[in-house]
């Protein structure tokens, strides 16, 4: 990056790199935001900025991103996809907080629209597919305990 400073795409790979393989997200955010501000029309950069902004707790800022991203050539089916998967580990983070069940009802939705989208013969199609069968799966789960433990805590009827 010292050789080519305004390489947008070389940001976004070593804040990938810091993200992905270090999982350093904190160091990662500065080269991620910088990519998106060299190259607003990046995808790439987009979505690796709003995976960023998720891990650190942004949900909206994460949204944003990741509309950019599809904005900029994203497939629906990828977006959608990170969109559920954020909001199911929001929600796992605090699996009994007031916006838990409105954050999985979002997850199941959004995860289930990305298998209804994309094109079969797109190089990600079937990771992404695969990826989501095994998401819907971990929702329905966890919104199945987290029903529980409500209907559990909530005040019984006097008889």
């Amino acid at each position: 990056m010292l050789e080519e400073p305004l390489n947008a795409a070389l940001h976004e790979r070593y804040a990938s790199f810091l993200f992905r393989t270090l999982g350093k997200a904190n160091a990662a955010y500065p080269f991620a935001e910088r990519a998106t501000s060299l190259d607003e029309h990046s995808a790439d950069a987009w979505l690796t900025f709003g995976l960023i902004k998720y891990k650190l707790g942004d949900l909206a800022g994460g949204d944003d991103a990741i509309d950019k991203a599809l904005k900029f050539g994203k497939t629906e089916q990828l977006c959608s996809l990170r969109k559920g998967i954020a909001r199911y580990h929001f929600a796992k983070q605090e699996p009994y907080g007031g916006h838990t069940v409105k954050l999985l009802k979002e997850a199941e939705v959004l995860v289930a629209k990305s298998t209804k989208t994309g094109v079969s013969n797109d190089f990600y199609y079937h990771k992404n597919r695969r990826e989501a069968e095994k998401y819907i799966s971990l929702i329905r789960n966890l919104s199945g305990n987290v029903k529980k433990r409500i209907s559990a805590n909530s005040p019984q009827p006097e008889r």
